[in-house]
């Protein structure tokens, strides 16, 4: 996936069709980064749901960490915002740290 050369809000996305003869297809989806921050990265695609996940490149410590999920089914976009507890960032509130998104994870809570 990268950034469209036509319009900065576009996002072209090449699938392999065929592996033994390397042919690919370009897909565009259209104003997939219209109103989101410059700087976001491609973090995965969830299963089976199919969305585009998109984070932030950099985390200010200070604000809320914004995940963005892009449907292309529906050519639709939702926001989820994650606030953090850690001490670290109370003590420096201007911390910067890296954004490491791990899509479809799931945690066991059950007690064995």
């Amino acid at each position: 996936m990268c950034c469209s050369d036509l319009n900065k809000n576009d996002v072209d996305m090449l699938v392999m069709e065929n592996a033994e003869k390397q042919e690919w297809t370009k897909i565009t989806f259209v104003a997939m980064l219209q109103d989101l921050p410059s700087r976001v990265d491609f973090a995965g695609v969830t299963h089976p749901g199919g969305e585009i996940v998109l984070v932030h490149k950099t985390y200010y410590s200070g604000l809320a960490s914004v995940v963005y999920y892009y449907d292309p089914k529906r050519n639709s976009r939702r926001r989820a915002e994650i606030q953090t507890t850690t001490s670290l960032f109370t003590r420096n509130p201007s911390v910067y740290v890296r954004i490491r998104a791990v899509t479809d994870h799931v945690e066991n809570i059950m007690r064995l």
